[in-house]
C-alpha cells in the first residue's frame, strides 16, 4: 500500500494546476472522469470542492487495497486514508508519486478499472512532458 502522501502529492498536482502539465492533467482527469461516470465528482473537481478532492483519494486508496488483496489474499487492509492539502512538488516527483501508485495497484482485475486506467494516462502525458522540457532532448535529433 502506497502512504496517503504519495496520492495526496498526485492530487495537490492535479488540484493546484501548476504549469502547462499540471492544468492539462487536471482537464484530462475531468474529461475522463465525466466520460467514465464521474461526471459529479468531476464537476466538484473542477469547482475545487475539497470534499471532492478527499473523495477521488479515497477511490485511489480503495483500488491500490484493492490490488494488495487481489495479490495477498490473507492480506487485510488498512482502509483509512487522510486528504490533506499540500504544496503541489515538482513534476518529476509527482510523476515518481503515481507510478509508486500504479505499481503497487498493479494486480488482477485493478489494471483493467477505468480509475487506474485515467492515471495512466495522466502518467504517460505527464512523462511526455518531463522529457520534452530537458536540454538532451531539445539537442537531440528529430527523426
Amino acid at each position: 500500500m502506497v502512504e496517503d502522501v504519495t496520492i495526496n502529492k498526485v492530487l495537490a498536482f492535479l488540484r493546484q494546476r501548476n504549469g502547462e502539465m499540471g492544468r492539462y492533467a487536471h482537464t484530462v482527469l475531468i474529461e475522463e472522469l465525466t466520460k467514465h461516470g464521474f461526471g459529479g465528482l468531476a464537476n466538484g473537481l473542477n469547482a475545487n470542492e475539497t470534499v471532492s478532492w478527499e473523495k477521488l483519494g479515497e477511490m485511489m486508496h480503495v483500488l491500490n487495497a484493492r490490488a494488495v488483496c487481489e495479490r495477498y489474499d490473507d492480506w487485510t487492509p488498512d482502509i483509512t486514508y487522510q486528504y490533506r492539502q499540500i504544496l503541489s512538488p515538482p513534476d518529476l516527483q509527482v510523476y515518481k508519486a503515481l507510478r509508486c501508485w500504479a505499481y503497487q495497484c498493479s494486480e488482477g482485475e485493478v489494471v483493467k478499472m477505468p480509475l487506474f486506467l485515467i492515471f495512466e494516462q495522466i502518467s504517460n502525458t505527464l512523462a511526455h512532458g518531463i522529457v520534452a522540457r530537458l536540454k538532451a532532448y531539445e539537442e537531440a535529433d528529430w527523426g
